[in-house]
């Protein structure tokens, strides 16, 4: 790298950034890792609003993309060829991909190329095998079905499992096609949960992070194949089940996460 890209390429380009209007986006994954003009100031004052904030309030008003809107129906015929095909809605925010590299210090899991909200069909896999954990610790799997539904590691022994979990899409005309919202979580003693020698106090300084998440009421595509029928009824009914009592995503504990049946 050359010293003038050392000193004056970075410079340029956040310039350039201070010209763009950001409500003139369409893609809020590339909003998200690549237009945040600056970080919010050490001593924040009342009034003024932060640029994380501006940042998140343009991407919460984004409408879908058209291209997005072809892409998802080409998805979705693919998806109805699978083994199983059916579509929930989120009954409370979702917040997946928090801890996913991000300038605004929390993430969120969107499509690379249409930066639309995706849940990973390894988040749904892992989902499901904690489900039927809960089912082996009641006699209603065994050990045997485990391994054949989610497939076993080693070196010796490996092998697939005979079910196939794939990415569950946003849906199109779900959430008025603005699936974002943004949330915020506030840190109420830092010191204390930085370090834990600081006792925490009412005179501690609360340290509110805003990021994004995807919205109630916003509806999935989910798609899973199967070797047979029977499993293929089965990985369904679980997965119904598990989003709508266990959640996905991060911080289902405090009620993130959770879906419902369309109506």
């Amino acid at each position: 790298m050359s010293n003038e890209w050392r000193t004056q390429g970075v410079p340029t380009i956040r310039a350039s950034l201070d010209r763009l209007e950001l409500n003139q986006g369409e893609h809020a994954r590339l909003l998200l890792q690549r237009y945040l003009q600056r970080h919010k100031p050490l001593q924040r004052e009342n009034q003024a609003s932060m640029p994380e904030e501006d940042l998140l309030d343009a991407v919460q008003h984004l409408r879908l993309p058209d291209a997005y809107q072809v892409a998802f129906q080409r998805w979705q015929e693919f998806a109805r060829k699978r083994a199983c095909c059916f579509t929930m809605a989120l009954a409370t925010p979702l917040a997946i991909g928090l801890g996913n590299a991000s300038p605004l210090e929390v993430g969120l899991t969107l499509h690379h190329t249409y930066g639309m909200p995706l849940i990973p069909g390894s988040a749904l896999k892992g989902l499901c095998r904690r489900g039927a954990h809960w089912l082996s610790k009641e006699g209603k799997l065994s050990q045997q079905e485990l391994e054949m539904m989610f497939g076993t590691g080693g070196k010796q022994t490996s092998a697939a499992g005979c079910v196939v979990f794939y990415d569950a899409w946003y849906a199109t005309n779900s959430a008025n096609d603005k699936p974002f919202h943004r949330d915020v979580i506030t840190v109420h003693h830092p010191a204390y949960y930085a370090s834990g020698q600081q006792a925490p106090t009412d005179f501690d300084d609360p340290n509110p992070v805003p990021f994004l998440v995807v919205k109630p009421k916003a509806q999935f595509l989910f798609a899973i194949d199967a070797t047979t029928e029977q499993w293929a009824k089965f990985a369904e009914q679980l997965l119904r089940w598990c989003l709508q009592h266990l959640g996905v995503g991060a911080k289902t504990n405090a009620g993130y996460g959770y879906f419902a049946e369309v109506r």
